[in-house]
């Protein structure tokens, strides 16, 4: 559950969620439009992030590989540097957090296969 919105999912190897935010504002900024991809792309309105994540299974030998990828573009010079200062304060928790969630999805995992043979 995110609060991007899912724009592309091909189960159960990739998710992929874009959207705009101004998650550096207090209780979020504005509530944002949803758009496609197309419109996302082209969205240039001062005072906005534009957000893509990716959650990717890939196989691999011994098992799979959970691989996640987030990508921040801003409209404009002063949110840029408005989101900067934002990520300056919050990148340690953010990380801390992203390194718990797949230590989470690991174990849970590793224990549906049971212990290696």
């Amino acid at each position: 559950m995110t609060p991007i919105p899912v724009l592309f999912s091909e189960r159960p190897s990739v998710v992929i969620s874009a959207g705009l935010s101004q998650a550096w504002r207090l209780l979020g900024g504005r509530t944002p439009p949803e758009l496609d991809a197309a419109a996302l792309r082209s969205w240039s309105q001062p005072g906005w992030i534009k957000v893509g994540m990716q959650f990717r299974l890939e196989p691999r030998p011994p098992g799979t590989f959970l691989c996640t990828e987030t990508r921040v573009v801003a409209t404009d010079v002063r949110t840029r540097r408005a989101f900067a200062a934002y990520w300056f304060l919050i990148r340690p928790g953010s990380g801390a957090i992203r390194r718990e969630l797949l230590r989470v999805v690991a174990r849970r995992s590793e224990s549906r296969i049971g212990p290696p043979a």
